[in-house]
């Protein structure tokens, strides 16, 4: 992704909505976690029925999916897979506590 500045735009994206969605709400690293998988499981497993835990769940994937659709209406599952999976292990590797990744993240995509 290092020289893909449309993967790194997506990823942006991606990553400015998991901002507004923890401002509205103040979440935390494993539900940070919990959206990027959903959205791997619709956008790179195709998956047409999603099971979410809880109603912030829904709504965080439906205010990321809908960004991304109305940004970025031809991504290929390539592209979705590079920039979803790398934003996992990201959030993975700050994840020492409640909050390490979305307090990281903020400093440099925050709404």
């Amino acid at each position: 992704m290092d020289n893909d500045f449309e993967l790194q735009s997506i990823a942006e994206l991606v990553e400015k909505v998991i901002c507004i969605i923890d401002d509205e709400n103040n979440i935390n690293d494993s539900i940070a976690i919990r959206l990027v998988e959903l959205l791997l499981d619709k956008y790179f497993y195709r998956d047409e029925k999603l099971a979410f835990n809880n109603p912030l769940e829904e709504k965080g994937f439906s205010f990321i999916h809908e960004h991304l659709e109305k940004n970025f209406k031809d991504l290929s599952t390539d592209q979705v897979y590079k920039v979803l999976s790398t934003i996992l292990r990201s959030i993975k590797r700050h994840k020492n506590g409640t909050r390490d990744y979305l307090n990281f993240v903020h400093q440099f995509a925050g709404a």
